[in-house]
């Protein structure tokens, strides 16, 4: 597994993912001790199922940058577009990143309804050029952390004030423009169109698996 130079955590949904596989699993543990509704054995490929998808579609997608490359993992695959291809970056209800002219969505980071009419006179979503606008992230001035260290950032954000999808859109708008400029690449160049061809989607091939699997169980024992 490549190397996560810089990890940011998921928004959407991560507490409600976990509480509801603690739920699956407690219908389990209480059908097996006698006290829960007496599953049906398709009701425990049910159960299954609902847990695979659980985990696919609110707790399996991250985002996260490392080796040169933005990854966003979604439900069903993982994609790996180089920094200096993307185009455009936005954290709307979920997030888009423009590249050869393709858009890439990932549920793993979000902002609310509330915060985008809240924050839609700030702009974001912006492509190349600068993200000098972005309060707290080109200038970390004054005491703020070092490049690199995580957890001081967060702290420092929280200080600032600024909602996480918010800095994590100005972060990676940062880096994108940082890998424009090594690469010596300008924004809707030939160029850069070139090193979108270099985008790689691998399918999550043990979710897939499991969701076919535990979806033929269940119609299997449910037509028995």
């Amino acid at each position: 597994m490549a190397a996560r130079e810089e990890d940011f955590r998921p928004t959407n949904g991560p507490a409600v993912g976990l509480l509801a596989l603690a739920v699956l699993v407690g219908v389990v543990v209480l059908d097996v001790l006698g006290q829960g509704p007496d599953l049906a054995p398709w009701g425990y490929a049910l159960v299954v199922l609902l847990g695979v998808l659980v985990w696919a579609a609110v707790l399996r997608p991250r985002v996260w940058v490392g080796q040169g490359d933005l990854v966003l993992r979604t439900m069903l695959e993982t994609v790996r577009l180089p920094l200096a291809a993307v185009e455009a970056i936005a954290v709307r209800q979920v997030l888009v990143v423009t590249a050869g002219g393709r858009r890439y969505v990932c549920p793993a980071l979000g902002r609310s309804r509330k915060a985008l009419v809240r924050g839609s006179a700030g702009g974001g979503g912006r492509g190349g050029g600068g993200i000098g606008a972005f309060v707290g992230v080109r200038s970390w001035g004054d005491g703020a952390p070092a490049e690199g260290d995580e957890v001081a950032r967060r702290s420092h954000e929280r200080a600032l004030g600024v909602d996480y999808p918010r800095y994590v859109e100005g972060r990676l708008l940062e880096l994108t423009d940082r890998a424009r400029l090594e690469a010596r690449v300008r924004p809707g160049s030939d160029a850069q169109r070139e090193l979108a061809a270099g985008v790689r989607r691998e399918p999550a091939w043990p979710e897939i698996a499991a969701l076919a699997l535990s979806a033929v169980a269940l119609v299997v024992l449910v037509l028995r």
